[in-house]
């Protein structure tokens, strides 16, 4: 079953980790894509998605536009 991400109830206080951009975070989840999420540093970013409730999440697969 695939679900896109505003279907997956994510709560307030999703952040990003080694990010030039943080503030695009909110947009990339919204759905709206303002722009790429992008490392300051190296190739790797640290996203915390908190759900609202209990999810059992197999795998997640992001994909760029």
């Amino acid at each position: 079953m695939s679900l896109k991400v505003e279907e997956l109830n994510v709560g307030p206080g999703a952040s990003v980790l080694n990010a030039g951009n943080p503030e695009v975070l909110a947009t990339v989840l919204s759905g709206d894509g303002a722009g790429p999420l992008r490392s300051d540093c190296d190739e790797q970013l640290l996203i915390s998605l908190p759900f609202t409730s209990a999810v059992k999440l197999h795998s997640l697969s992001i994909l760029g536009g």
